[in-house]
């Protein structure tokens, strides 16, 4: 029970329970708050507890930032409405909560006296759905990200074959030796995709290395920015994910397998035709 007594809601007692973050923005010397006085506009509310600090969600907001009061003083003395804009409830257990939402609903229809043929007039929403639609929208921007990163691998790939030929172009005279020394066409075009997809792959671990970094920056930019005194009690771990960025055995190697195939493709048609050409 948040507030002292029953009687707090029955006369709408301008009374309130504040969160850490509150306190440490309204009390910044670190008093007491309980019995202060605090005023939502121009209101005064006594301050009568303050929360245990819970710190910041999966979502990445400070559930600490908070102020509590009985829901009849805000229906009343801040909103000035006559209903409830909102209910929180929790089911007993998660196997409960379709129960829970039918007999919510139930209630709810019975109590707004709603005939059978009668839509809702309310919403009800569980961390189910809420959660279908949170991955609903991280594979829509993991497929919009894909798109990016394969546009970036044509372009790559392009930029690849236009440098291969110009540096087969440009050793032409090397390659006219090769062949008078009885090297065969088949070993030399070897020998240049072997060197260009080496390329191409140490290019892509240093950009698999860097991707690391930035994700590992982004995670723990809270820890760095309070190490040097700029922190303020930025957490930015939840928009994150709440963890680190990792990448498995077969991603990695599948991205190798890719980086690998763009090296060589763009390798053989970059320098296909200008290994065919007579030396001068």
């Amino acid at each position: 029970v948040l507030f002292r007594s029953e009687t707090d809601i029955q006369t709408s007692a301008k009374v309130c329970v504040i969160g850490k973050t509150i306190q440490d923005n309204l009390f910044p010397g670190g008093e007491d708050p309980v019995g202060r006085i605090i005023r939502f506009n121009q209101i005064p509310f006594r301050v009568v507890g303050v929360l245990k600090s819970k710190g910041y969600n999966s979502m990445g907001m400070d559930q600490d930032d908070v102020v509590l009061a009985p829901y009849s003083t805000v229906m009343k003395r801040l909103l000035a409405q006559t209903y409830l804009s909102g209910i929180f409830a929790s089911a007993l257990t998660e196997d409960m909560t379709d129960n829970a939402t039918d007999e919510i609903t139930e209630i709810l229809r019975r109590n707004h006296k709603l005939k059978e043929s009668d839509d809702d007039d309310f919403t009800i929403r569980s961390q189910q759905e809420l959660s279908t639609m949170l991955n609903s929208t991280t594979d829509l921007m993991t497929t919009l990200l894909a798109c990016i990163a394969g546009i970036s691998l044509v372009v790559g790939g392009i930029g690849i074959m236009n440098i291969m030929l110009v540096t087969v172009t440009e050793r032409t005279r090397e390659i006219g030796v090769m062949k008078v020394l009885g090297c065969e066409l088949g070993s030399i075009r070897t020998m240049f995709l072997l060197e260009s997809s080496t390329i191409g792959f140490i290019g892509g671990l240093i950009g698999v290395a860097f991707s690391l970094l930035a994700s590992f920056v982004l995670n723990n930019l809270s820890t760095i920015l309070a190490a040097f005194g700029q922190g303020g009690g930025l957490d930015l771990s939840g928009l994150m994910g709440g963890g680190y960025y990792y990448m498995d055995g077969g991603g990695s190697a599948a991205i190798s397998i890719l980086w690998l195939s763009v090296s060589l493709v763009s390798t053989w048609v970059g320098k296909k035709e200008a290994l065919e050409e007579e030396p001068t």
